[in-house]
């Protein structure tokens, strides 16, 4: 009778239950005191707790008691809770069983324990063979080892499984590439139909300017390559190895090799002088000390941003000179030459006052890689270089 009472105890407390309980009513079935005894007989010693008698067990519930403890507001068994395994907050691993108290194993199915997370190394992806060997693209974990799919081949972490007999990148073996414009055919590379090897690229010999008719074969400036055969346009003739129209060209002036003075432009065929302070160049009479297309000389053009100030091309005042092909940039705010001409800064990286960072919430996850978002980025999860499996997000710094 006591051991019922105590279990609907334990079920109906209001406010949550204990492992070292109260000790249980009266039983109903108890006599009632004796009425001749002496009143104090039925109080509790001040000093001695309650009474021990037939309605109360101040030591713990048996076997067939409840077993329950308070947990803030949940009440667990910490025999098996594996939250509370033993006592109040101690976890288990993720997918481990809490046994008496204790979390001693992994479950079967998934026995290996890999940093507090039970899997199976034997086929897990991420970590096979070995906590922390993650298989490269396209493998996957079989008995403790990754293997690729029938026909492919693991040529290793960065690049994982691919067909040796069709990629153009890994032709025949994982070190081989083929050449631009090449393809990949039972592991062997070959160029397009129509298409020769010449310097390490595939060329049409029929129409290639710097290859006409054989490698290395090159067409005047101006010409062009029409069947295998380096032909000038129409109006114009082979001077040496120039296409010229002899009825403006400078320097084939009505014929071949007949060169206008500095000052003078072909004009039908004959030199004609220059007014006074301007040079005939192929495209008029200019003035050499101003013009950003011939600026100092005929044909020498100004970058992109210069101005031509007594021949000389210049940049504005706060500008750097980078050189023709990229011309003035402001070095201060240039992600491409920050601080200085090809300075580039990291992908996703700003220039601030010459000094390349990382917008606020990215990280500097090397050159390759350049600035990113921890908490989303699937490819750099958490940590740079941590990448989640194929098809998973990444979430709060966590793949899943």
């Amino acid at each position: 009778m006591m051991n019922r009472a105590w279990v609907s105890a334990c079920v109906l407390l209001a406010f949550g239950c204990s492992s070292s309980p109260s000790a249980p009513p009266p039983d109903s079935g108890s006599p009632p005191p004796d009425a001749g005894a002496s009143p104090d007989a039925g109080r509790p010693d001040a000093g001695n707790g309650p009474d021990a008698g037939p309605g109360a067990d101040a030591g713990p519930p048996d076997a067939g008691g409840c077993t329950l403890v308070s947990c803030g507001t949940a009440c667990v068994d910490p025999h098996t809770n594996a939250a509370n395994c033993g006592y109040c907050g101690n976890a288990c691993g993720v997918g481990a069983v809490c046994d008496a108290g204790t979390c001693p194993v992994c479950p079967t199915g998934r026995p290996n324990d890999c940093g507090g997370f039970c899997t199976n190394v034997s086929s897990d992806d991420a970590n096979c063979g070995v906590c922390g060997f993650r298989c490269p693209p396209g493998a996957h974990c079989a008995a403790g080892a990754c293997a690729c799919p029938t026909g492919q081949t693991n040529c290793g972490a960065g690049v994982g499984c691919v067909d040796t007999s069709t990629d153009s990148k890994h032709c025949g073996s994982c070190l081989f590439a083929c050449l631009s414009t090449a393809t990949c055919s039972a592991g062997t590379c070959a160029c397009p139909a129509g298409e020769s090897v010449c310097s390490a690229r595939c060329v049409n010999l029929t129409n290639d300017p710097t290859n006409c008719g054989i490698c290395a074969h090159v067409c005047p400036v101006g010409g062009a390559c029409v069947s295998g055969v380096c032909a000038c346009p129409v109006g114009q003739v082979l001077c040496t190895a120039t296409c010229a129209d002899l009825s403006s060209n400078l320097r084939n002036c009505g014929t071949c090799g007949h060169s206008c003075l500095a000052n003078e432009l072909c004009v039908s065929g004959g030199c004609t002088a220059c007014p006074a302070g301007l040079t005939g160049c192929a495209t008029g009479c200019k003035d050499l000390s101003n013009d950003p297309a011939n600026c100092g000389g005929c044909g020498l053009a100004c970058g992109p941003g210069e101005s031509c100030a007594t021949g000389i091309c210049t940049c504005p005042t706060g500008s750097l000179n980078c050189g023709a092909v990229t011309g003035c940039v402001d070095a201060s705010n240039d992600p491409q030459n920050c601080g200085g001409c090809r300075l580039a800064c990291l992908p996703g990286a700003v220039c601030t006052s010459g000094v390349c960072t990382c917008p606020a919430g990215t990280y500097d996850c090397g050159a390759r890689v350049g600035c990113v978002d921890l908490s989303s980025n699937a490819a750099n999860c958490g940590l740079c270089g941590t990448a989640c499996d194929a098809g998973v997000t990444c979430a709060a710094g966590v793949c899943g």
